[in-house]
């Protein structure tokens, strides 16, 4: 069917009977070739042509075209081809009806710190923009089942696409990259367009957005949590040496301002302040060492284990998970080797069975016959007790680093010990490490 509508400047044909949209139904203009996050429905085509006019007045043909497209049940034009005649365009497009994707499960600002309180994730958080492009837009950054980032929209988008997007829609999805903490990103346009040639980089609570063939780089600043949003941030840590040498995670003490060690030969009332040595950001391990002054630390009840243990092995976990719910008390928990590599088969940790939460981080793993075989450092938020623990011996580099000689072969009094027994003689040496 062909006919004229509005004036002769506007012919449609419409291949796909569609109700009429309702007059406040926003209806948006795309350029073919560009991605749309949705499905799309061609349901006619369009032709303008200002030939005949004298006074050119795109905004009004723009306008009259949008109506036709939803009086003809379409809320988008895709323009196919545009042909410029003086200071007038003369195009043609598609009609068509767009459902825009969304996330099925929307998270939104309150579900997003709901998330975050239970852990800690140095990229994780809401960042703002501080323009020129995406001035005032805030995303919320949330660690994903696939190793990588999902960046949450929250506000910001531009005037004319707001009724395209609500808070928790995604906004982009970051994937892992050869180099630390970048991202090759897939980002969504203010119109739901995507773009696949974006990077994105995190340091310093600092988020760039970056796409070279546009010769962007939008800067974003990381706005919550702030370092006042809580009293510190918590994890776990233990002794490797009587010169107040203690080993954690690189992601414990990440841009800490201060340290704070407790639980020193068991003293939970008695602080001490602590300093970064040296560290390992790639395998996340960290040597601080407190002042202990005239405390005398006891002997190391532990060796490293520098040969790789099985699958099948026995082990168990000991830190401070979740204080704020569960308290100060050192926690316990066993279970098995599952897998000799970590996440995506990383070589550099082992899969275990035994459950880990917030504040285990850092915390030792051992073995049944009282050997650290590794360090916690993650679990995996799409699985039961799926847990990763740094391999020990990747400590023996750090150990090479510090300024004072450390012994790898530490005492080992408590082979073939029962499992009560083997925390009895390790708990005094696993601390809680506090970080403002």
């Amino acid at each position: 069917m062909v006919f004229s509508a509005c004036t002769q400047l506007y012919t449609t044909t419409i291949n796909v009977e569609k109700p009429a949209l309702g007059d406040t139904t926003e209806v948006f203009t795309y350029i073919a070739g560009k991605d749309i996050f949705g499905d799309i429905e061609v349901i006619g085509s369009i032709e303008v042509n200002t030939n005949s006019q004298k006074d050119c007045n795109m905004q009004k043909f723009e306008n009259d075209a949008h109506d036709i497209a939803r009086a003809a049940g379409g809320n988008a034009l895709i323009v196919q081809e545009i042909d410029l005649q003086f200071t007038c365009l003369n195009f043609t497009g598609h009609i068509a009806k767009i459902t825009y994707a969304e996330d099925t499960a929307l998270i939104d600002r309150k579900s997003l710190k709901e998330i975050w309180s239970n852990r800690f994730d140095p990229i994780e958080g809401i960042y703002e923009s501080t323009g020129p492009n995406l001035k005032n837009m805030e995303v919320g950054v949330l660690k994903n089942n696939t190793g990588g980032y999902s960046l949450i929209y929250l506000n910001g988008t531009a005037n004319e696409y707001r009724s395209l997007w609500r808070e928790g829609n995604l906004k982009a999805k970051l994937s892992n990259t050869g180099a630390i903490n970048t991202f090759k990103t897939t980002w969504l346009e203010h119109n739901r367009t995507y773009d696949t040639g974006y990077l994105i980089s995190f340091s310093d609570g600092i988020m760039s957005l970056i796409n070279t063939e546009s010769e962007i780089n939008q800067p974003f600043i990381k706005m919550y949590p702030t370092q006042n949003s809580f009293t510190s941030s918590s994890g776990s840590g233990f002794a490797i040496s009587e010169q107040g040498y203690v080993v954690t995670n690189h992601h414990v003490v990440e841009g800490a301002e201060s340290i704070t060690v407790k639980g020193v030969n068991g003293d939970f009332n008695q602080p001490y302040a602590a300093e970064v040595i040296v560290t390992d950001q790639r395998n996340d391990l960290a040597i601080i060492k407190i002042d202990v002054g005239d405390v005398d630390i006891e002997p190391i009840p532990f060796q490293l284990k520098r040969e790789l243990s099985q699958v099948g092995n026995e082990v168990f976990v000991l830190g401070y998970p979740l204080r704020a719910t569960m308290g100060d008390e050192l926690k316990l928990t066993t279970g098995i080797i599952s897998s000799r590599t970590g996440f995506q088969g990383d070589i550099t940790a082992y899969q275990i069975s035994a459950p880990v939460q917030p504040g285990n981080s850092g915390g030792p793993t051992f073995d049944m016959n009282g050997n650290l075989i590794g360090i916690v450092n993650a679990k995996h938020l799409g699985a039961e007790n799926a847990s990763y623990s740094v391999k020990a011996n990747y400590l023996i580099n750090l150990f090479e680093l510090l300024p004072e000689e450390m012994s790898l072969e530490l005492m080992n009094k408590a082979a073939n010990s029962s499992l009560a027994d083997l925390v009895e003689s390790v708990r005094n040496h696993v601390y809680i490490i506090e970080v403002d």
